[in-house]
């Protein structure tokens, strides 16, 4: 019976974390001045240019909080609908620009199940 009840969490943990550590690794990197990894074509212009811009440095940041945020759980029904339009920014680059979708395929999976399992919450925002 507690198996079922902490499985629920499993999605929402595994999101955070993904977001939590990819973010620390990027900072990770910056700090270090470690050369991030170069990525080939169209995709790696535009990563660029999200670099040079400090554009990439907010989402970073973005990402960061709101993977802390579904870790808190008063704070994790806002975090999983702030880091959808993240998540499916970071498919279209996958999807228009890399030409495979990977990583993100995943997170939208996670997002979706977990949102699911909040849905009560949710539902306000759609009814009339």
């Amino acid at each position: 019976m507690h198996m079922k009840k902490y499985s629920t969490y499993i999605p929402v943990y595994l999101l955070a974390s993904i977001f939590v550590v990819f973010s620390l690794m990027f900072f990770k990197m910056v700090i270090s001045h470690t050369p991030l990894p170069g990525v080939p074509g169209i995709a790696g212009l535009y990563s660029r240019i999200m670099i040079s811009t400090k554009y990439l440095y907010v989402v970073k940041t973005l990402e960061l909080v709101l993977g802390i945020m579904m870790f808190i759980p008063r704070t994790r029904k806002l975090a999983l609908v702030m880091i959808a339009p993240i998540i499916i920014n970071i498919f279209l680059y996958e999807l228009l620009m890399m030409k495979s979708p990977g990583m993100s395929i995943v997170l939208i999976i996670l997002n979706a199940i977990a949102l699911y399992q909040h849905r009560s919450a949710y539902m306000p925002m759609v009814q009339k």
